[in-house]
């Protein structure tokens, strides 16, 4: 195809394909090549079916807004999942379950960087807060060594309607990835607020805490002060969706005085606590 044609039925086609032949001439560089490359296919795959479906419509907008996400320079320190865990771990396989994770889950590259985090510290309690339809949980439970218990918690339980929130039909079944499946045994799931509940009884015994449920600044300060009460010493922090208003000025508090950072070409932040 000529790119004169390329360039009409598709800009963002136009741009990798040329951006290939300027790459070689020193023009552009890779970020900017795959860059063009990423948003060819986001718009071949998304926009034009968005058009006229809202649901796509929405994917198309939070595949966009995590994209952006994910290559903006945060105001925390960055590193590399590769310089905060072992390589032994990082060269470990990784389980993926079928189907893809709902679209307000977490993404399938951070969801690899959450189980590398399991398979390198071999935690024996693990508490995540934000159940969602469970896909998150089941993957922690997949990586986890025997003998560890997952516990997870929503303030909503069966199933929810999304529906009056949206344009579209969205219902979800909190849990209803794990549920029947041989790993739920090591998953225990409880209901309640995370801004009144009690996690007493699991005080200092978690080695990994995950915090993908409150996103407002008021919600991520309770839940990360519960977290921490959770954490041995030793035990890492992961908040997802670093970048969201609330959480993101929360941490640029917290991280004031405590050590945090954001794991680079994701919406993570960690902390591991003294």
């Amino acid at each position: 195809m000529q790119h004169s044609t390329l360039a009409r039925k598709s800009p963002f086609a136009y741009l990798a394909v040329h951006g290939a032949f300027l790459s070689r001439q020193g023009v552009m560089t890779n970020r900017v090549l795959n860059l063009a490359r990423q948003l060819s296919i986001v718009v071949r795959y998304r926009f034009f079916a968005a058009r006229s479906d809202p649901r796509s419509m929405y994917e198309f907008v939070n595949v966009l807004t995590r994209f952006h996400y994910k290559r903006k320079r945060s105001a925390l320190p960055e590193s590399d999942v590769s310089e905060l865990l072992p390589s032994a771990s990082l060269a470990s396989a990784m389980t993926l379950f079928s189907p893809p994770p709902e679209f307000f889950s977490i993404d399938i590259d951070e969801l690899q960087v959450l189980c590398k985090f399991m398979q390198a510290l071999a935690p024996q309690r693990v508490f995540e807060f934000g159940t969602f339809d469970g896909f998150t949980t089941l993957h922690l439970a997949a990586h986890a060594p025997t003998g560890c218990e997952v516990l997870t918690i929503d303030r909503l339980a069966g199933s929810y309607n999304f529906s009056p929130l949206r344009r579209f039909p969205h219902a979800i079944n909190v849990g209803g990835r794990f549920h029947g499946h041989p790993l739920a045994g090591r998953i225990r799931q409880l209901t309640g607020d995370t801004r009144t509940f009690d996690f007493a009884p699991w005080a200092g015994t978690c080695d990994l805490v995950f915090l993908d449920a409150d996103h407002g600044e008021e919600g991520t300060q309770i839940d990360t002060g519960n977290a921490m009460m959770l954490l041995k010493p030793g035990g890492v922090l992961l908040w997802h969706d670093c970048f969201a208003e609330g959480v993101a000025k929360f941490l640029a508090g917290f991280s004031a005085t405590h050590p945090v950072v954001r794991i680079r070409s994701t919406t993570l932040a960690m902390h591991r606590k003294a």
